[in-house]
Order: structure tokens, then C-alpha cells, then sequence
């Protein structure tokens, strides 16, 4: 207002005379009224420009209206779509999944609810629709590729599932579910070959990378010797020994390709090297294969000499027992099975006991011991405790994949222990 003012102030000092001429035209005003009609002008131009927008713009408006209540109605169908789902509502969920799918069209969330809304309704065709073009979203193509890959698995389509596993290998290695569905592949398809050669590309820092790597390759090495290719199955034996330190299946798997290749030597070196890292019977069962044509005390020797890289494990007591019980060394038989007892009195142990006895009542007594004997060792699958006499790639009950580990099995121990006494139980 102080401008506007001054303005005015310094018009009425200065005043002057404006001349308009044009085309005949001849017009005469002060300044002032020249530059006020001027201003007018300008504002009823702005008011007129104003007014033309706002005609011009409600055809917009109500359309842009519209789209957000559209996108409201949208958003909640998606809400409760999702709620529905939850809530495991087969109907209420397909209906608000259609609705959103239909006002929203195609996005990462419509897309979800749809995927949610037909896995509920079983329907396997749209759960098939819906992830494909879910693989056309960024956001979702992960999310879609797992999918597919669990679908295929279901329909037992191994290649399919092998083509999307290996698309995600490609754009997506840094995912530890991928490594599992590498293994599965490999699994049902008996491809270890096929493991060998992409799980390196999926290992993380944090993951046991060694003993997946020396499982994987034990199973390929294993894969050879029964197809009987004898020379690329002692490569990968090898590196199965190396990397899994010693494992009995590995030491199993890569003697028995020795004997095929008839490669004696070194094999009594590596049973004493296994013995010390992992005693386990398998390896006696090897050394004693090794010596089958020879005589009881060579086999005794035998075992003396690969025993002793671990003196003091019960599986050392009980191998010495078995081996001089069969040499007919009786005295040095009971020696070993007595120290076995000190350190476990399990089942396996007590019958040795009752064997070695010729007294039948000194064998019963042992028998009798051995109906509440501690249990042997055995594979264990540490996810669902499981038990299983032979060690295999995976859990024949829940299919995990290398979940089994010798150990003594918890479960039958204590329905041993809690046994009731026959005798108890007549009085």
C-alpha cells in the first residue's frame, strides 16, 4: 500500500499528458488514467485467464477425483483381500483380489494378493499365471522365480524347475535358499555333477562352504563308482577325504574305488589316519575286507596297528575285542570289553560279553545286562532324530540334506531307562 502510494503521489506532482494516435484515432489522457486503465486491463486479463483454467480443468478434476476414489476403493479391497487370506477366507479373498486386480491393474501388491488368494483356493493354474507375470516386475521377480521353481517341484517338471533355478543362479546367487534348492535338484535328479558345478556360486562366507563342497563331491565320487568310471571317482573321492577330514562315508567310498582299481598301497595309512580323526566301525570293516584271505592274527595286527592312533576310544576297545574274541585270545578279549564298559556299558558291548562266556549262565548274566544296556552309537538326523544304520546324503524321514551325525540316539536311551523291571512288575 505504501508503494501504491508513493506512486500516486508522485503522479499528481509530475503530471503530463499522453497522445494515442492510430488510424484516425487521436486520443488525449493524463498519464495517470493511462497507466490505471492499463493496470485494469492487466487484472481482468488474469480474472478472465483464471476463470477460462477453471472451465478448462473440471473435466480434469472430476477425473482425477474419480481415479482417487477408484485408488481408495482399490487399496482397501487389497487391505482386506489380504486380511481375508489370513484369516484363510477362500471367497472373501478371491472376490477383493479380483476387485483389486481389476481398478488397480497389475502392480507388485495386486499381483501378491492374487498369488496368496489362488495357493488358498488351490487353483493351480492362476498360482501358474500369477507367478509368470510376476517375473515381469523387478520388485517381484524373485519373488516370483522361488515360486516357480516350488511349482515345478510339485508337478515333478525336474527341468522347468532346473531352468528357473538356474536363472536365479544367474541374476540372484547371493540367496541361501537357492543353495538348498540346488541340492534338492540334485537330489531327485541324481545330478551331482550338476551341485559340483553351481553351488560354489551360490557360498557365503558365513556357510560351512568345506563340508557342503566334500558332501557333494563324495555323492559325484559315489555316482562314479557305481557307473564304475573308477578313475574320475578317485578324484573326487580324494577331495571328498580332504575336505570332510576323514568322514567314514568318504573313507568307505574312497576304499572301496582302491580295492576296484587294485591300489593296495597307502590304504593302511589312511584307515590309521580315519581311526584317529573319526573311529568309527566302518573303517574295521574296511581293514578286516582288506585282510579277508589272511589268517585271524594277521587281521589282529591288522587292527592293532590302526587302532592305535586313538588307544583310549571305546571303538578301539570294542574292535580289539571283536578281533581277538575271533583269534580265539580270550583273556585279552574280556580285557578290552571291560574297559569298554567303563566307558559306556551299551548293548553291543554286553553281548560281546555274553559270547565270550561258554558258561551258559555267565552268558545270560550278560544278556540280561544287555536288555538295559546304554544304546549304541548310530546316524542320528539332528532335525528330526531319525535313526538310521547307514549314512546316506539325506533324512530318509524328513529329507534334510546332510542332517545325520553318529551319535548315541537320546530317544532310545531313555525308553530304555524307563523300562519297567519285568520282575517288578509280576510282585
Amino acid at each position: 500500500m505504501a508503494s501504491i502510494s508513493a506512486l500516486a503521489s508522485w503522479f499528481s506532482k509530475n503530471k503530463g499528458k499522453a497522445v494515442l494516435e492510430w488510424y484516425g484515432w487521436h486520443i488525449e489522457s493524463s498519464v495517470s488514467f493511462l497507466v490505471l486503465c492499463l493496470l485494469i486491463t492487466i487484472i481482468l486479463l488474469i480474472a478472465f485467464y483464471k476463470l477460462l483454467s477453471s472451465i478448462v480443468n473440471i473435466p480434469i478434476k472430476i477425473r482425477r477425483n474419480i481415479n482417487l476414489s477408484n485408488k481408495k476403493k482399490g487399496l482397501t479391497a487389497l487391505e482386506k483381500g489380504l486380511i481375508a487370506v489370513a484369516n484363510g477366507d477362500k471367497n472373501i479373498s478371491r472376490e477383493y483380489s479380483i476387485t483389486a486386480s481389476k481398478i488397480l491393474k497389475a502392480s507388485p501388491s495386486t499381483l501378491l494378493l492374487e498369488l496368496q488368494s489362488s495357493a488358498l483356493n488351490n487353483n493351480q493354474n492362476k498360482t501358474h499365471d500369477v507367478l509368470n507375470r510376476m517375473l515381469s516386475f523387478s520388485d517381484t521377480e524373485l519373488l516370483g522365480i522361488r515360486g516357480m521353481i516350488s511349482f515345478y517341484k510339485k508337478e515333478k517338471n525336474l527341468e522347468l524347475s532346473k531352468k528357473m533355478i538356474n536363472k536365479a543362479i544367474k541374476f540372484y546367487p547371493n540367496n541361501k535358499w537357492l543353495l538348498t534348492e540346488v541340492l534338492d535338484y540334485s537330489i531327485s535328479n541324481n545330478n551331482w555333477l550338476y551341485a559340483d558345478h553351481n553351488a560354489p556360486k551360490i557360498f557365503k562366507k558365513s556357510m560351512n562352504n568345506d563340508r557342503i563342497k566334500g558332501i557333494i563331491k563324495l555323492q559325484v565320487a559315489n555316482s562314479y563308482y557305481l557307473n564304475k568310471n573308477y578313475k574320475d571317482a578317485i578324484i573326487f573321492a580324494q577331495n571328498s577325504v580332504k575336505l570332510l577330514k576323514y568322514f567314514p562315508p568318504a573313507i568307505s567310498v574312497l576304499f572301496d574305488i582302491h580295492l576296484k582299481l587294485k591300489k593296495h598301497r597307502g590304504l593302511k595309512k589312511i584307515l590309521r589316519e580315519a581311526w584317529r580323526e573319526f573311529p568309527h566301525p566302518i573303517i574295521i570293516k574296511k581293514a578286516i575286507e582288506l585282510l579277508e584271505d589272511t589268517n585271524k592274527l594277521k587281521q589282529i595286527k591288522m587292527i592293532q596297528d590302526i587302532t592305535k592312533s586313538n588307544p583310549d576310544n571305546i571303538e578301539t576297545h570294542i574292535a580289539l575285542a571283536r578281533s581277538k574274541l575271533n583269534g580265539n585270545i580270550w583273556g585279552e578279549a574280556k580285557y578290552h570289553l571291560f574297559k569298554a564298559i567303563e566307558k559306556n556299558p551299551s548293548i553291543r558291548v554286553y553281548k560281546l560279553m555274553a559270547l565270550l562266556e561258554k558258561n551258559k549262565k555267565e552268558s545270560s548274566f550278560w544278556l540280561n545286562k544287555a536288555e538295559k544296556g546304554e544304546p549304541d552309537p548310530t546316524w542320528v538326523c539332528k532335525l528330526c532324530n531319525y535313526t538310521q544304520d547307514e549314512w546316506i546324503v539325506s533324512c530318509i524321514k524328513c529329507n534334510s540334506f546332510d542332517s545325520l551325525e553318529w551319535k548315541y540316539d537320546v530317544i532310545k536311551k531313555n525308553l530304555i531307562l524307563n523300562r519297567p523291571n519285568l520282575l517288578e512288575a509280576i510282585h
